[in-house]
């Protein structure tokens, strides 16, 4: 639905992400990477992920192979308005990025992404704390580096 150009799933349940090895992790992201020759790769925030122990090995295992790699890294990242709301309402253990400024904002069209939720047999619907995420962000995405580019000190203009 969201027209991803390559997908590649990997048979792990929800919640084994975190008991899987770390250096099983780390080389299957950069087997991924290699096969791809991406500019760099796009993790959940650090700051976002108390409570989430696969999103935490999962974002673990992705800086780890971007250091190998020497690829920079965005974190998707709440603001701390919205993950103070979706606190209040949910009571899950949603974090912002407190203290520390977010890098870039896209402005993004959420019919397709709505479109697509909709489609999927998960969690996110109509009331759900991932529904009212998107609600909250409305058409902007926040994002912060983890791994910032690597810049030639030749270069002046980078």
């Amino acid at each position: 639905m969201l027209g991803p150009t390559r997908a590649e799933m990997h048979d792990c349940p929800g919640g084994a992400l975190s008991e899987m090895d770390q250096t099983t992790l780390v080389a299957e992201v950069i087997s991924a990477a290699d096969s791809c020759f991406p500019d760099g790769l796009l993790v959940f925030d650090t700051a976002a992920l108390i409570g989430h122990r696969d999103n935490v090995a999962a974002t673990s295992a992705s800086l780890a192979a971007a250091e190998t790699l020497n690829l920079p890294v965005l974190g998707w990242a709440l603001s701390e308005p919205v993950a103070a709301q979706l606190r209040q309402e949910f009571s899950f253990s949603f974090n912002g990025p407190q203290g520390v400024d977010v890098d870039l904002r896209v402005s993004i069209d959420r019919a397709r992404q709505r479109l697509a939720a909709h489609t999927l047999q998960q969690r996110t619907l109509p009331g759900s704390a991932r529904w009212r995420r998107l609600e909250l962000l409305a058409e902007t995405e926040s994002l912060r580096w983890l791994r910032p580019p690597h810049r030639s000190p030749h270069c002046h203009a980078c």
